[in-house]
């Protein structure tokens, strides 16, 4: 299927009632992965991000209670006897949702102030620290770590590696304000683009080059 990127907010989940009956449509893999959250906020989180799956394999014609969930050596879930990829993210009152024909990473994270450099010194290759300490203004300067953040975690993502991959790895351009790019990342190329949210940036990779130009909002509603 082509690359299709779901976006929704959680928060309408504070409502126990509904996110009971949501609860209850989802299958045992994911009843297990929300129940094996500790915090709400989180168990909100998972269930909206594999409502978010659910929606996208009903446009497919796919029963999710029929699918089999498993994940690879390093824990990356996919879906076994189906030719789709898919990938998660959460972040805050932010679940997206990634599904292709191709391996494919996204990421979502909520735009946080005084963003601390140092990280971006710990993880991050030299260019894209030099890169962010070369920008003055301070919301510009937390606008570009959380767009490089998701833009990385999200080829991280895409190919399935886990914790085994670092960030520091490989190094992406984004001074000229790319939100949409190609790279080639150990001989394989690749295809980025971030999308601002009203208080966020989420990011997808993919060898998929037809990219939407934005995520379809979804309301949490209609993925009963």
């Amino acid at each position: 299927m082509p690359l299709k990127l779901y976006v929704t907010d959680i928060s309408p989940l504070c409502d126990e009632k509904l996110f009971c009956k949501l609860y209850e449509e989802l299958p045992a893999y994911v009843k297990e992965k929300t129940d094996s959250k500790k915090l709400k906020i989180n168990k909100m989180q998972s269930l909206g991000a594999y409502a978010l799956l659910g929606y996208a394999l009903d446009k497919k014609g796919i029963d999710m209670q029929k699918v089999n969930f498993t994940v690879n050596k390093y824990g990356k879930p996919y879906l076994r006897n189906e030719n789709i990829y898919f990938n998660l993210s959460h972040s805050e009152n932010y679940a997206m949702c990634a599904v292709s024909d191709n391996p494919v990473g996204c990421d979502v994270e909520t735009i946080r102030a005084n963003v601390n450099t140092e990280i971006a010194k710990r993880f991050f290759c030299r260019k894209e620290f030099e890169f962010l300490n070369s920008i003055k203004d301070s919301a510009e300067k937390d606008k570009a770590f959380i767009l490089l953040w998701t833009l990385k975690e999200s080829y991280i993502k895409a190919i399935g590696k886990g914790l085994s991959a670092k960030l520091d790895d490989f190094c992406l351009d984004i001074s000229r304000n790319k939100r949409c790019f190609r790279q080639i990342i150990d001989s394989k190329t690749y295809f980025f683009k971030s999308f601002e949210l009203q208080d966020a940036f989420a990011s997808v990779c993919s060898e998929d080059s037809d990219i939407p130009e934005n995520p379809v909002f979804i309301h949490i509603n209609d993925c009963l």
